[in-house]
């Protein structure tokens, strides 16, 4: 067992003598830290954010940092501020989640951000994460966790390979590297009656920080598009209500009278949308390392449909077809973790027999790609590659020597010299 794991399920042990019942951090007299499990939580959680700086899965915009920086601490209660240092930052993870931790770190990934329309459905997010901590789920999920085997099996999953979270909330970099009890629990949920407080105190937050809270139920429903529970969020997640159920919930406590609904709520879609054009792209990117090519694709198409014209939208799209010609088992493992379907020969056929019109899609959106942008020498690769597949030599020399020569920096140089030599012949 890792050292990470040894940790959390001694914390877990502490915890089980404890009790449940804390004060908020709102609360003068809360004692926030004072006791020794929630002291290792939070000692945990900085060398967690310390590891994901390390490996470099923090995604790094100082544009876009101040941005969030701006929209998210006027939605942090003040007297909470006081007592923690809440701090925001973007994992280069391309799920759809976000997670708060009990230092104060509120994390949103490159997917969220991605997939989100406005500013308000972002603060509706990040009030929900600033509850959780706020009201320290964190500590009172631990110490509700009195069954060691539950612990034992967290630890366990430790080892879990990065497949198992293919789909799912919990990225296969932050699975198979650092992951936690609480990480677990942060990004599968704390359970039923804990979630519904966030999600209630989260519209509360954003509601007087001037936000359209309407915004909150169709947040649910853009969510529910886009990803399945995977592997890893079903085992928590038996507590924690579905996307459709939040959605409900939210509306009626909108209907409700209970939150004070500002009678001209912001929106903000339009600079929402400027800020996080980088991370929206860097997500498209992250998809294809993956191999989430349906994914890629989709969002590249959602990110034309809203922007218009963008050279490097058409060509992350080319890509995405390319690779689903180029590969397409990889294509069906993602159809069948998608929507949970068995996978047979006939989807992988299926997929092969539609190579040709995912070339021939790759190729024109490359070719839009430098209509928009001559200097993007990677849409030379793109249809180099397409040509080689397709068994044309002198396109392929043409486009990769044009690759080549571009001025952006080629980092696959030794591949792309080994294909030139072969249909030199």
């Amino acid at each position: 067992m890792g050292t990470i794991a040894r940790a959390f399920v001694a914390v877990a042990t502490l915890a089980s003598c404890a009790t449940t019942k804390v004060a908020p951090l709102t609360d003068s007299a809360s004692g926030y830290a004072a006791e020794e499990d929630e002291s290792a939580l939070i000692r945990q959680a900085e060398e967690y954010e310390q590891k994901l700086r390390a490996q470099g899965l923090i995604y790094e915009d100082p544009e876009l940092q101040q941005y969030l920086d701006g929209v998210c601490r006027k939605l942090v209660p003040q007297a909470a501020a006081d007592r923690v240092q809440f701090h925001f930052a973007v994992v280069r993870e391309p799920t759809i989640n976000a997670f708060s931790l009990p230092q104060g770190g509120i994390y949103l990934h490159a997917g969220l951000l991605a997939r989100l329309e406005n500013e308000a459905q972002l603060a509706h997010v990040v009030g929900h994460e600033i509850t959780h901590t706020v009201k320290r789920h964190q500590l009172t999920f631990v110490r509700s966790l009195q069954n060691k085997t539950v612990a034992a099996k967290v630890a366990q999953m430790v080892l879990v390979p990065a497949a198992v979270a293919f789909g799912g909330g919990v990225g296969g970099n932050l699975v198979s590297s650092v992951l936690g009890l609480t990480y677990v629990a942060a990004v599968t949920g704390y359970g039923r009656e804990n979630e519904e407080e966030a999600d209630a105190e989260g519209l509360k937050l954003a509601a007087a920080s001037g936000y359209r809270v309407q915004e909150a139920p169709r947040l649910f429903a853009v969510l529910n598009e886009v990803e399945d529970p995977g592997a890893l969020q079903t085992f928590f997640y038996s507590d924690h209500p579905a996307n459709q159920t939040r959605a409900r919930y939210t509306q009626a406590l909108l209907d409700s009278g209970t939150i004070s609904i500002p009678a001209q709520g912001v929106t903000n879609g339009e600079a929402y949308q400027n800020a996080t054009r980088g991370v929206a792209q860097e997500n498209i990117h992250l998809r294809l390392q993956k191999g989430h090519y349906q994914y890629a694709l989709a969002e590249a198409e959602a990110g034309l449909a809203r922007r218009g014209d963008d050279a490097w939208l058409h060509y992350y799209a080319g890509e995405a077809h390319r690779q689903i010609a180029a590969d397409p088992e990889g294509a069906a493992r993602e159809q069948v973790m998608r929507h949970r379907k068995e996978a047979d020969k006939a989807l992988i056929e299926s997929l092969k027999q539609r190579a040709g019109e995912e070339r021939a899609a790759a190729r024109a959106a490359y070719l839009r790609a430098l209509e928009l942008d001559p200097t993007l020498a990677l849409a030379h690769r793109g249809i180099g590659l397409v040509a080689y597949q397709q068994g044309d030599k002198q396109t392929t020399r043409d486009e990769l020597q044009a690759y080549l020569r571009g001025t952006q920096k080629v980092t696959d140089k030794r591949y792309i010299e080994k294909i030139l030599a072969e249909v030199a012949q």
